[in-house]
């Protein structure tokens, strides 16, 4: 009887052990302290360019109360955009020198090239490659974010 006692006893602590999940590690060097808190978007402007020609400019999108990104210290972040119409929880990576930074949120995997950062200020590019009708097209956001208090 001991026997069954002691196997079952083994057999409830593998299964627990199995079932752990522990939540995603970034390196260090994935982690930018610089990036913590809510940054409101200011405003964001596109450049499209079909087979390499420049489209004429559109005009610039004045962010909104919904349009932000909150960077949490332990690399979680929320995404929550007009341009969507969504709410995004999800991740980010940003290497320590604040050149790159990707979101993952589900199948939404954005990359933006950091071009500027400072205690208030993140100046973020975001560059799109795709094919309309045969043609090669690049969009280029340019998007301004500022940090709230």
């Amino acid at each position: 009887m001991k026997k069954i006692y002691g196997f079952l006893l083994l057999a409830l602590v593998v299964i627990n052990t199995g079932c752990k999940q522990d939540p995603p590690v970034l390196p260090a060097s994935l982690r930018n302290t610089q990036l913590l808190g809510k940054w409101n978007l200011a405003f964001m402007q596109s450049e499209k360019y079909i087979d390499g020609d420049k489209e004429p400019d559109s005009s610039p999108l004045i962010g909104t109360a919904n349009d932000y990104f909150i960077f949490e210290a332990d690399n979680r972040a929320t995404l929550s955009s007009t341009i969507y119409q969504k709410l995004f929880q999800g991740y980010y990576s940003a290497n320590t020198a604040a050149s790159t930074l990707a979101f993952k949120s589900g199948d939404l995997l954005i990359r933006y090239n950091v071009a500027a950062l400072s205690i208030t200020q993140m100046e973020l590019v975001e560059t799109i490659n795709t094919n309309e009708a045969g043609s090669s097209v690049t969009i280029i956001n340019y998007y301004t974010y500022n940090r709230l208090p």
